[in-house]
């Protein structure tokens, strides 16, 4: 194998970019970013072998970190995006990330452009949660409510089943934004966005003035308070003691609101939260995501630089509380492991994770000359011989098996030869090596400028292309 040919002299000087890497987290310069764009460019091709919804699962996802990481052109990146929507069957949310990236104009001509066939979804839908707050981030935010409130009046179970991202999507903005917004819906009747909007600020006494008056919310406004109080917890500078009695009042799990923080900053913890509810353990609040939060701040771990770490941590909680051999059984319930990664088992997921990180002495130190012994915490069924037998071929420069490619990859990413690893996939092309492309290319992305970021930790991400 050609990739393979140079890799043995490489990895002599890998173990002090291997210890630079371990400390590198959330440079403002990103040195990642021409292997971002090659994965993104794999991505963007048709896959070989359909997959059962005949669409590329990725492609939207990979021309977003290509208009980021690519340097294209305004105009380029239209054409990228148009051309995809040539595709039999267009990817997944291209529609949502062609709104969020178009114009002010350009915008009003793509939405015009849309068929208005009253059997189909509400053109207004069509700009998701990226096309509602770039329309408002660049200003149009009267015309995006005046179409809401269309949407809202002619059809209002299917409006408010999917307008609940866009609060989550404009967290970010400041409190005066979102309550000028919010008293503009009120006035043209989209209380549910009105409302949804009032939870994220930091004084919340424009919600509880809202729930006196909207009497239709009255039996939501139990969930609508311990919603404001839980959005509450992630504001640093948020004063308890000044909120109305009603919000200081309000009830909620504090266990739970802690997975969310440790997915939030450790998107691997998202196993977490299925595991929570086929258990309904406190622990996995309390024990491992405290533990993990608690290390992050203390500056033992690094999700972003170094996220098997993480992985080998958070694994290490779980068999303290339900041992190995439990704790597997329940990996083996789990079948996504977060947002874009549909079918993946988390147990697969959790043994790459480990074997990568146990493996990885071999690649940093020149005087490890055989494969460490098989880690405790994987799976029986893990192939560990055969990784070890892969990772010495690398090491020594030996040719890989085709069929060998995935894990050869995954080896090479761990020892810091990301460019090697992205050209290995794409050699094999499969389903397979698109997914773990796809899930380097967001690590890579945590690493540089974090443009592929959830508002809230189960959400879809946001495409955005403000600052």
């Amino acid at each position: 194998m050609r990739i393979v040919a140079s890799i043995a002299v490489s990895l002599q000087l890998i173990s002090s970019a291997l210890s630079e890497e371990q400390s590198f987290s959330r440079a403002p310069s990103c040195k990642y970013g021409a292997e971002i764009e090659k994965a993104a460019d794999f991505l963007l091709t048709d896959p070989a072998t359909k997959s059962r919804f005949r669409r590329n699962l990725y492609a939207t996802d990979a021309a977003y970190m290509k208009l980021h990481y690519g340097e294209t052109s305004y105009a380029v990146g239209s054409e990228l995006l148009s051309s995809l929507m040539q595709a039999d069957q267009p990817p997944a949310r291209l529609d949502e990330l062609r709104f969020a990236y178009a114009n002010n104009a350009d915008r009003r001509k793509l939405y015009d452009s849309l068929p208005a066939d009253p059997g189909a979804r509400k053109a207004i839908a069509m700009l998701g949660p990226s096309g509602w707050r770039a329309a408002i981030i660049d200003g149009d935010e009267d015309w995006l409510l005046a179409n809401l409130a269309e949407w809202r009046a002619a059809d209002p179970f299917g409006f408010d089943a999917e307008i609940d991202p866009l609060a989550s999507a404009l967290l970010d903005l400041d409190d005066e934004v979102k309550l000028r917004i919010s008293q503009k819906a009120e006035k043209l009747g989209i209380s549910s966005l009105a409302v949804d909007l009032l939870t994220t600020l930091y004084d919340l006494q424009p919600l509880i003035s809202i729930l006196d008056r909207t009497k239709e919310m009255d039996s939501q406004r139990s969930r609508i308070v311990r919603s404001a109080r839980w959005n509450s917890l992630s504001k640093p500078l948020f004063e308890i003691e000044k909120q109305p009695k009603e919000i200081k009042d309000a009830k909620f799990e504090l266990w739970l609101q802690r997975i969310f923080d440790a997915i939030d900053v450790a998107p691997e913890a998202f196993i977490l939260y299925p595991l929570m509810q086929y258990t309904g353990d406190m622990r996995l609040g309390t024990v491992v995501a405290e533990s993990m939060l608690a290390g992050i701040a203390g500056g033992s771990l690094d999700p972003v630089a170094d996220p098997d770490k993480s992985i080998a941590i958070m694994i290490a909680l779980l068999d303290q509380i339900y041992g190995r051999d439990e704790r597997v059984q329940l990996l083996q319930r789990v079948t996504s492991t977060g947002p874009g990664r549909p079918g993946q088992s988390a147990l697969e997921m959790v043994d790459r994770a480990l074997a990568r990180y146990a493996m990885r002495p071999l690649f940093s130190d020149p005087r490890q000359s055989t494969a460490p012994s098989r880690p405790p915490a994987l799976s029986q069924a893990f192939p560990w011989d055969q990784w070890s037998q892969i990772a010495l071929a690398l090491r020594q420069g030996k040719p890989i098996k085709p069929e060998m490619k995935l894990v050869a990859a995954d080896l090479l990413a761990a020892s810091g030869l990301i460019g090697a690893a992205i050209a290995t996939l794409g050699s094999d092309g499969s389903m397979k090596a698109r997914q773990q492309t796809y899930e380097l290319m967001l690590s890579l992305d945590r690493r540089c400028a974090q443009w592929f970021s959830h508002p809230l930790p189960l959400s879809d991400p946001l495409y955005r292309f403000d600052n």
